[in-house]
């Protein structure tokens, strides 16, 4: 993987096989088409690997010259990137007055808020633009006929606002948008303040040719006391510390990283980490993941001890979670190259999910059971967190959490909230002494937030062979938690679903 958010060296080297000696616009045009990319995302692409060396441009008697893979030793010409800024396509700015957050999401409170604080990395890039109260990007800066590519359903082919009557404002993502509508973060906060129909919160557009990805919480946080639910905080313990910022509403939260998914196939995900609302929200939890172009809502209500960094995010532990969420890897199509400056807008099938398969087990000191969800998940009244499976060794079933596995749209008898996350991180290792404890107090039937631990058998794995290689969990993954009870008060208050 290069060091930027652009295919990897073997990717690159499949890609140019299939070329002759091709000029920069051929292979961008190549590369578009691979992976479904717009032509001016997938020219930054291009650009940014022969900046940072991966892609080697050399003259072979042609007006344009060709592009090749780079030798294993050879360094890139420091001239290609000089003078790259951080508004520059190419440009990797790392956000040079970041702080560095806490070592795990675990010490943090998701109740503590800083106000306006964006992230470094991001403020030094031209991507900002205002919102609209319906959280549609705008930017009012922008002439409304500014000539920036139109393909509203209204055309029976591609325009542009100069030649229609649709707002240049609008167009966060088009041909044209980078020159007309985008701009930097000090503008974009001047004008949010000064028009009063547009909210408080930025835009921050993020380009298939960015470093940054964006993990989007919603209604994964209690907007009235801050609780944050234990599978979403699990996913990001495991994906790493990094700048985050809490929604509009009080009830997402949005992380964001630096990397791509490394799924191959997979532009984004989606998947539900329970089927009840959590705390005062009105709808289940969800998370999205993106790593392309994307409109990211950007508060600024930064998550206090986070730190304004933002860093790379744990590969091996992303591509665990979307497998355990349905995603699978898909082989990439081979692409048509075109020797005409012709593009496409055909849209690949999105990628297909299977059945979901992971560990769950319930909060409940009872017997009683449900029915897994169509989804294979399942829920309860309580939540303690992740653990492994019953068939693998789990706390006793006669009191304390019971540890059910569900499995694909099956309906196995489940007691808690389905966890998002790989059954083989559930499983202890010989020897460990970290295992799920029920998280509900028995005094007065209130839920308890205290988290604690118990031993586990020293062959607990062993009755798992055929599981792929353990790997421990985080004491923020297994440590219990309760869940925030429902506010009787939410739809007085009318407070909208986070995100």
């Amino acid at each position: 993987m290069t060091a930027g958010n652009g295919p990897g060296r073997e990717t690159w080297s499949r890609l140019l096989a299939q070329l002759d000696d091709p000029p920069v616009g051929t292979v961008a045009e190549a590369l578009a088409d691979a992976r479904d990319l717009d032509v001016g995302g997938a020219y930054d692409r291009v650009e940014e690997a022969l900046a940072e060396g991966v892609l080697v441009e050399e003259d072979d008697g042609s007006a344009f010259g060709a592009v090749r893979v780079a030798e294993e030793d050879e360094t890139p010409d420091s001239a290609a990137s000089e003078g790259r800024g951080g508004g520059s396509p190419g440009g990797d700015p790392q956000g040079e007055t970041a702080e560095t957050g806490v070592r795990t999401w675990g010490e943090l409170d998701f109740s503590r808020i800083d106000r306006e604080r964006w992230a470094p990395a991001q403020i030094e890039r031209d991507a900002w633009m205002c919102r609209k109260e319906s959280k549609a990007p705008y930017a009012p800066w922008t002439d409304a006929d500014a000539p920036v590519e139109c393909n509203h359903e209204d055309h029976g082919e591609t325009t542009t606002c100069a030649e229609c009557s649709h707002h240049a404002g609008y167009k966060w993502g088009s041909d044209g948008s980078r020159e007309h509508v985008h701009t930097d973060h000090e503008t974009a906060r001047e004008w949010a303040g000064m028009v009063p129909s547009l909210s408080s919160d930025l835009v921050y557009i993020q380009r298939e040719a960015d470093p940054f990805a964006f993990v989007d919480g919603d209604d994964v946080r209690d907007p009235e006391t801050g609780e944050i639910h234990p599978a979403f905080e699990a996913i990001l313990e495991h994906l790493g510390v990094t700048y985050a910022d809490v929604s509009t509403s009080g009830g997402g939260v949005h992380a964001v990283y630096r990397g791509e998914i490394p799924l191959d196939g997979v532009p984004e995900a989606k998947f539900t980490i329970d089927t009840e609302p959590w705390g005062s929200n009105d709808d289940p939890p969800a998370v999205e993941i993106y790593d392309g172009k994307h409109v990211c809502i950007a508060t600024g209500d930064h998550v206090a001890g986070s730190g304004t960094e933002v860093t790379e995010w744990d590969d091996e532990a992303l591509a665990e979670i979307l497998r355990a969420n349905g995603y699978e890897e898909r082989e990439e199509v081979a692409p048509t190259p075109t020797s005409t400056s012709r593009t496409t807008n055909r849209r690949r099938p999105a990628p297909t999910r299977r059945p979901t398969t992971f560990a769950i087990y319930s909060a409940r000191s009872t017997g009683s059971t449900r029915n897994a969800s169509a989804s294979g998940r399942s829920s309860a009244n309580g939540h303690a967190g992740v653990g492994p499976s019953s068939r693998c060794g789990g706390p006793p079933t006669t009191a304390g959490p019971q540890i059910t596995s569900t499995t694909g749209f099956g309906t196995t008898p489940a007691t808690t909230v389905g966890m998002a996350v790989p059954r083989s991180w559930l499983r202890s290792t010989p020897g460990s002494s970290t295992t799920p404890e029920p998280s509900r107090a028995t005094s007065g039937g209130r839920p308890s937030s205290r988290r604690s631990t118990t031993s586990a058998s020293s062959g607990f794995r062993s009755r798992c062979s055929t599981a792929p290689a353990a790997r421990a969990a985080p004491k923020s993954m297994v440590a219990t938690r309760a869940r925030s009870p429902r506010r009787s008060t939410r739809a007085a208050h009318g407070t909208p679903p986070g995100g």
